[in-house]
C-alpha cells in the first residue's frame, strides 16, 4: 500500500494513546498487592487484553470501570503467591508476554507449564535461559510443535548476577519481584545497561507501590523489601506518539494535541524544549492541550542518543531550518534492526533535501522547501510519520509505499491521518 502526502493542511485535534510500557508495569506490580489498586485511563488493545487474561488466570480479581469515552478504569486485587489451581498458562507465541511473566512464576506456589509455539528457540535468548535455567525452569522435550518452560523449583539466592544485554521486560520484572521474594535482595549488572530509561522508569512504579529500589549507577540495584502497597495511578497519555502531531503543528499543520501531562517525567516531553529554543512558540493549555506555532526555524545541534525516538522529527524538522544542523552520535539508534538515520537520510534525500551521515553524525543542510516526490524501500514507519509532518513543506505530494508491521505505541497512526484530512492509502 502507498500512502499519499500533499501539502494540504491536515487539521483537527489527536488524544495521544497511554503509555503502553507504563501500563504494563502497573499491571504487574498490581498482582503483588493484596489490596486493590486503581488503573485509569486505560485502553483495551490486544496486548493489555492478553495480559489481564494472564493476570486473571494467577488468580487476579479484575473490575473495569467507565473512564472518559473508550478509556476504563481498572481495579485490581493482587493474588500473589498465586496459590491457584492451574496447570498451565498459554502465551500464544507472544514474546513479549513471556519475557513479562516468566521471572513472576519464580515465587509461585504452584508448578506449571508455559507453552509457547517453538519460533521461541529460533530467537537469541541466551541470556534469559540463562538465568531462568539456572532459578529453576527447565525446557522439556518438544511435544507437537511446542517447548513449553516447566518450573521445577522456586528461586533460593537473593543475590543475582546478571547480564547487561538482558531483555529490559525480564530485568524490570525481576524488580518488581524480588521483594515479595526476599526482606533484602541484590541485583548486580554484569556490563553496561543501554536502555537506562526504561529501568529508571520500572523504578519510580515501584514507589508508587511504597517500593524502593536503590539504583547505583546501573551497575547494581539494592532492593529493600517494603511491603507492596495499592496504588491510585492515572497512565500518562503518550509523547511518543504526540511527538507526530506536535511537529506536524510546529512545520504548518493545524493540529491540536490533547490531554498531555505538562509535568510528565516521560523523556520525549523534551521535545517541547527542543522546539522552543530553535524559534518554535509551544501554546499549551492548563490541562495538556498544545499548539505548536510555525515560525522561522534555527539550526541546531543536539546529542540524539539522550532522546533517540525523537530523531525522525528533528531530522524533518532540520530539513527545513535556516542552516545546516546536526543529530550527534546516531550510529546507535536502530528501529526494528534498521540503522533509523539512514532510512531518514533516504527518506529526507528522496524528497529534495540534504542530508548525509558522518563521524556517526546525522549532518542536514535545511532548504527553504522540500521539492516531494516519490520515496521507495523505506523501512519504518517513524520515517513516514516524520514526512507526514513535514508535508507542509512540500512542493508536490510526497508518495511512499508503508512497510509492514506497524509499531506497538502507535498502530492507529493512518487512521488518525486521514481523520485529519489526509489522502486515504491506496
Amino acid at each position: 500500500m502507498e500512502i499519499t502526502l500533499d501539502n494540504r493542511i491536515l487539521n483537527g485535534k489527536v488524544t495521544a494513546k497511554p503509555v503502553l510500557e507504563d501500563l504494563k508495569r502497573y499491571l504487574i506490580c498490581s498482582l503483588f498487592t493484596s489490596e486493590t489498586s486503581i488503573i485509569n485511563n486505560v485502553l483495551f488493545d490486544k496486548e493489555t487484553k492478553e495480559i489481564l487474561d494472564i493476570l486473571s488466570l494467577l488468580g487476579a480479581r479484575i473490575t473495569v470501570d467507565e473512564y472518559q469515552g473508550k478509556r476504563k478504569t481498572l481495579r485490581i486485587k493482587g493474588s500473589y503467591p498465586f496459590d491457584i489451581d492451574l496447570k498451565e498458562i498459554d502465551l500464544r507465541n507472544n514474546l513479549n508476554l513471556l519475557r513479562t511473566f516468566a521471572p513472576i512464576l519464580l515465587i509461585s506456589k504452584t508448578k506449571f507449564n508455559l507453552k509457547y509455539k517453538n519460533v521461541i528457540i529460533q530467537n537469541p535468548l541466551n541470556s534469559f535461559y540463562s538465568l531462568f535455567f539456572e532459578k529453576g525452569f527447565t525446557k522439556i522435550q518438544m511435544e507437537k510443535g511446542e517447548y513449553p518452560i516447566k518450573i521445577k523449583t522456586s528461586i533460593d539466592k537473593s543475590v543475582f548476577y546478571i547480564r547487561a544485554d538482558i531483555e529490559k521486560e525480564c530485568l524490570s520484572t525481576l524488580l518488581s519481584m524480588l521483594p515479595r521474594a526476599y526482606r533484602a535482595s541484590k541485583v548486580i549488572i554484569l556490563g553496561e545497561i543501554k536502555d537506562k530509561a526504561y529501568i529508571s522508569r520500572t523504578i519510580q512504579i515501584l514507589k508508587d507501590f511504597e517500593i524502593d529500589v536503590k539504583n547505583k549507577n546501573f551497575k547494581e540495584f539494592d532492593i529493600i523489601n517494603t511491603k507492596y502497597e495499592p496504588c491510585n495511578v492515572t497512565i500518562e497519555n503518550d509523547f511518543t506518539m504526540a511527538s507526530v502531531w506536535i511537529t506536524a503543528s510546529a512545520l504548518g499543520h493545524k493540529v491540536m494535541v490533547k490531554d498531555l501531562n505538562l509535568k510528565s517525567r516521560q523523556d520525549n516531553k523534551k521535545l517541547l524544549d527542543i522546539l522552543k529554543v530553535i524559534g518554535i512558540d509551544i501554546l499549551a493549555s492548563p490541562k495538556g492541550d498544545i499548539i505548536a506555532r510555525p515560525n522561522r526555524i534555527n539550526a541546531f545541534n543536539i546529542d540524539i542518543s539522550k532522546v533517540p525516538d525523537l530523531m525522525p522529527y528533528l531530522a524533518v524538522i532540520a530539513s527545513v531550518a535556516d542552516g545546516t544542523s546536526k543529530l550527534k552520535n546516531v550510529e546507535d539508534i536502530y528501529i526494528k534492526d534498521t540503522l533509523a538515520a539512514n532510512d531518514l537520510v533516504h527518506a529526507i534525500n528522496s524528497v529534495g533535501g540534504d542530508s548525509f551521515i558522518f563521524g556517526g553524525d546525522l549532518i542536514i543542510r535545511g532548504r527553504e522547501m522540500l521539492k516531494g516526490g516519490t520515496v521507495n524501500d523505506l523501512k519504518l514507519h517513524e520515517s513516514i510519520f516524520a514526512l507526514c509532518a513535514v508535508s507542509r513543506q512540500a512542493l508536490s505530494p510526497i508518495k511512499a509505499k508503508v512497510p509492514s508491521a506497524m509499531p506497538n505505541y502507535y498502530k492507529e497512526f493512518y487512521r488518525d491521518f486521514t481523520r485529519l484530512g489526509g489522502k486515504r492509502l491506496h
